[in-house]
């Protein structure tokens, strides 16, 4: 009996494919990993539905999975001049992937805060609520450094803004004593009143001015009254507090004279706000004194205290006592230096013009007590 040809040939079709087949499953059953035949209790045994593994089966996978990770390993290389083999790093190629991916993630800017949002839809309402908690921090700023008063002057400049809504909200910022005018942006280094060029708002533009030259002199008074109490030992009360308000506005007015005779050209109007009484002086002061000012130590005042005096006694070879001497430039260097290193919290207090000031009043002190010496000396001599 004859077979048919196109029986033959379909057989041996067929039979190659088949080979081909298991082939390709032997293939695929080495990326697989075994499972052992476990003879403990049915709750450890691998289930085919769920996917679990037993215990010893996850001991294998882990095993198989950190014997895969050398795979990320580079092979050791000689070195030709000294025959040792170098080592080379391992190539994380996941932990690339997730802070890559985390960096996508990351938003540039932090989350606006519901004061700022409320600026953002002239919600009048909303901002004086905010104002009369006496815990909202009207100083809060952004990720590059604008305040609440910088994102108000600036939406103030745009042209389609209401003008009449941001007008009162920064009024309502000025009139508080927390709020703080000198801080600058850190973008360009701006303070908020700088934000408004001479044809955007005059009003609101010498507003701002008035009330940052307040916040200057203010927080200049305040250095120079934290210091005077660590290297006199004197206590920080609200007698000298008061001391302190007087020498703020005498100074302000010194400088209305010195616009109103012009003597001297000055951006803006800076006069001292109406509504800047002694009270209002007062509690700016009270809010922005550091916590730190009142921990100090005796060992802290007395090493702060040797710093000034080492070199006043310096500065007392000079002939004139000018604050561009090259001399007296070292001295303050040497002294903020010191206070930057021990008394980090005075930073935003203290200034070289601040240095300068305590420097002259010392020095002063000191020559007013050698007359009384000398004066002493020689009326014991003639007697």
């Amino acid at each position: 009996m004859q077979i048919p040809l196109f029986i033959i040939c379909y057989t041996l079709i067929s039979m190659q494919s088949i080979q081909s087949m298991e082939k390709e499953s032997t293939k695929y059953s080495l990326l697989i990993p075994k499972r052992k035949k476990s003879t403990d209790s049915p709750t450890q045994k691998t289930s085919l539905i769920t996917g679990s593994y037993s215990k010893d089966e996850e001991k294998e996978e882990f095993q198989t999975k950190s014997s895969k990770s050398k795979k990320y390993v580079r092979s050791k290389t000689v070195d030709g001049t000294s025959g040792k083999p170098k080592e080379h790093t391992i190539i994380n190629l996941f932990s690339l992937s997730d802070s890559a991916s985390s960096l996508l993630k990351k938003s540039p800017r932090q989350k606006t805060s519901p004061l700022s949002v409320a600026i953002q839809n002239y919600d009048l309402e909303t901002i004086n609520l905010h104002i009369k908690n006496p815990n909202t921090n009207l100083n809060e700023q952004d990720e590059w450094g604008n305040t609440l008063l910088h994102r108000t002057v600036i939406k103030l400049t745009e042209p389609k803004s209401d003008k009449d809504t941001l007008q009162k909200i920064i009024t309502l910022l000025l009139t508080d004593s927390r709020t703080d005018t000198s801080i600058t942006r850190g973008l360009d280094n701006r303070q908020a009143s700088q934000m408004l060029s001479g044809g955007d708002d005059p009003t609101m533009r010498q507003l701002l001015f008035a009330r940052a030259t307040l916040d200057i002199q203010t927080n200049h008074e305040i250095g120079k009254m934290l210091l005077k109490s660590y290297i006199n030992n004197i206590p920080l009360d609200d007698k000298l507090i008061k001391q302190t308000i007087e020498c703020i506005t005498q100074k302000i007015k010194t400088t209305e004279k010195v616009q109103e005779t012009g003597e001297r050209a000055l951006p803006e109007n800076a006069k001292l706000p109406e509504y800047a009484t002694d009270e209002f002086i007062f509690e700016m002061i009270k809010k922005r004194i550091p916590i730190e000012s009142e921990q100090i130590s005796e060992a802290q005042k007395i090493d702060l205290k040797k710093v000034f005096i080492q070199e006043i006694q310096a500065i007392l070879l000079n002939v004139s006592i000018d604050f561009n001497e090259e001399s007296i430039q070292e001295s303050i260097e040497t002294i903020c230096k010191h206070i930057t290193m021990s008394h980090e919290y005075l930073a935003q207090f203290i200034t070289k013009p601040c240095i300068f000031e305590i420097l002259k009043d010392e020095l002063s002190e000191h020559k007013e007590k050698n007359k009384v010496t000398l004066s002493t000396l020689s009326s014991k001599t003639i007697l």
